[in-house]
């Protein structure tokens, strides 16, 4: 009996959740089409048979409207949509080229006449759609902004500033990768996801995962104010990066990027060496940087089964130009050597034998040590290194939509860089002290959507994001998962030449493992209910 009332207690609050939620009008990481139909006299129609479907890939769901002519089709993949409304005794609409976005509402309302039950009447939508089904404000960067707008990063992210209220962060790195700022805002305060899902960086905030290849995605969603509830985690905007899709259709792209020392104007530090002095070397540092890459998309089983994938990759060839050094010039020196000892010793070593050379002005700094004389220091720079900066990625994703009811969609994002020397972050480092950065990183996540009725369905989404990016790499194997599942040889790195150090031999690691999983229920009323889980793991 016991047993009977514990398991009634559960029905009922299974039963509330669904039934009694207060009305929220939540979002989700797909896309969502509403509006209402009405005749030609601008009356709502009840019971009208609303069916969508994807122009790309086939996928169709069927609502009817209700009592005030009002209908709603939840997580439906983004893309181009036919909207067909059918009502006893009124002609039969088709509207074509219906555009739904992700993460927001994309609203149309059919208008059906009076006639036939036969006759047809196609539309096409060209009228940009409004959403007013809620009071978020965003902004959606489409497929045609993703191909023609320069993106001098290669992250999409930087598309964002073209939305109105977000600018772009010179002064100082307060976070990871792009950074933004919204409204005012702080850039730790963004919420960054792919496909809906998490991609944050949890010790520093911004994009943990950085995907540097803009044809895989085919939207970019910012959503700047009175987002859902669903988002959370900060107070500034939500970016939603959207990925491709393969459809019923082969489609891929192919190119190659170059950028190089001989299309860049000299700097203001270069400047001011001329004019050389005759038979001086050229002080600008040559390079080459190329990046290469493809997609393709299609159909493995039409209407049902699709893929797409796509991959990058970024080799850098020449000579990385370091900052000017301010060093002890020779008087500096002479004094260094009067005052002796382990410390000056030390600080020798590490020039070895750098000297500073004045400008025209005279010594650019001095260091006054009493009565032990005044050190004074002059400019030096160093030749130009070889640098090494290799970035690749690679991405796959697959849609496969079992029933009219039933889809599941799962995609992978791997990348793997080295930068050495790190002149990113020690741009003034002394020759044969330079050190290194890199690592791996994935993230992968999967989306299942069961509609239970035209009134009512659920969306699961579960995601992990690892990261092992390192910084003064030593000759070691550093791991990666994909490299253990294709027997891939890891990659090895050189640690520099041997110098005493002041503090630890121990390269510093800054690795995470961020695993989200989501839960979502929708109802005919707009009711949803929303839980979701984020366990982050940092290493020390």
């Amino acid at each position: 009996m016991k047993a009977l009332s514990l398991k009634f207690a559960a029905g009922l609050i299974l039963l509330t959740a669904l039934v009694g939620t207060p009305v929220i009008k939540a979002q989700t990481s797909k896309g969502i089409l509403a509006g209402v139909a009405r005749d030609s006299t601008g009356a709502v129609l009840v019971k009208a048979a609303i069916t969508v479907t994807n122009q790309d890939t086939g996928e169709t769901r069927t609502v009817e409207t209700r009592s005030d002519g009002t209908y709603r089709v939840d997580a439906i993949s983004p893309g181009p949509y036919t909207i067909v409304g059918r009502v006893p005794g009124f002609e039969t609409v088709t509207i074509r080229n219906v555009m739904v976005n992700a993460s927001v509402v994309t609203t149309y309302d059919p208008v059906l006449s009076i006639g036939k039950v036969a006759a047809e009447v196609t539309v096409e939508a060209n009228a940009n759609t409004i959403n007013t089904e809620n009071g978020a404000l965003a902004g959606t960067i489409g497929l045609t902004e993703i191909q023609n707008v320069p993106i001098f990063t290669l992250n999409p992210i930087e598309l964002a500033t073209t939305v109105p209220g977000v600018q772009l962060v010179l002064a100082g790195r307060v976070s990871n990768g792009y950074n933004i700022e919204v409204n005012g805002l702080r850039p730790r305060a963004n919420n960054f996801l792919i496909d809906g899902q998490d991609i944050n960086d949890n010790s520093l905030n911004g994009q943990a995962v950085q995907p540097n290849i803009p044809d895989i995605f085919s939207q970019v969603t910012v959503l700047t104010n009175s987002s859902s509830a669903e988002y959370g985690r900060g107070g500034g905007a939500i970016v939603n990066l959207v990925t491709k899709s393969g459809t019923n259709k082969f489609h891929g792209s192919a190119w190659e990027l170059y950028s190089g020392s001989g299309l860049e104007a000299l700097d203001g530090v270069v400047r001011q060496q001329k004019p050389l002095p005759v038979g001086a070397a050229n002080p600008k540092a040559r390079y080459d940087r190329h990046r290469y890459g493809f997609t393709v998309g299609g159909p493995i089983i039409k209407d049902k089964l699709f893929a797409f994938g796509g991959a990058q990759y970024s080799r850098f060839f020449g000579k990385a130009t370091p900052n000017r050094l301010t060093v002890p010039d020779a008087a500096g020196i002479a004094v260094l050597n009067k005052v002796g000892g382990p410390r000056v010793a030390l600080l020798e070593q590490y020039l070895s034998g750098i000297v500073g050379v004045d400008p025209p002005t005279g010594p650019v700094g001095s260091q006054d040590l009493g009565s032990r004389g005044v050190v004074t220091y002059g400019y030096y720079t160093r030749p130009a290194p070889n640098q090494g900066n290799t970035n690749t990625q690679w991405t796959y994703k697959v849609d496969y939509n079992l029933t009219q009811k039933d889809s599941f969609a799962f995609r992978y994002l791997h990348s793997r860089n080295l930068l050495t020397p790190d002149f990113f972050n020690f741009p003034a480092s002394l020759p044969g002290l330079d050190t290194n950065q890199g690592g791996p990183a994935e993230q992968f996540g999967a989306t299942y959507t069961h509609v239970f009725s035209p009134n009512l369905l659920n969306e699961f989404r579960a995601s992990e994001t690892r990261i092992d990016f390192r910084f003064n790499i030593r000759r070691s194997r550093i791991p990666c998962s994909t490299c253990l599942l294709l027997r891939a040889r890891p990659l090895l790195v050189a640690r520099a030449e041997r110098f005493p150090l002041l503090e630890s031999t121990r390269p510093s690691p800054r690795a995470a493992v961020t695993t989200s999983i989501s839960f979502r229920t929708r109802s005919r009323s707009r009711r949803a209910a929303t839980r979701s889980v984020s366990a982050p793991m940092l290493a020390a």
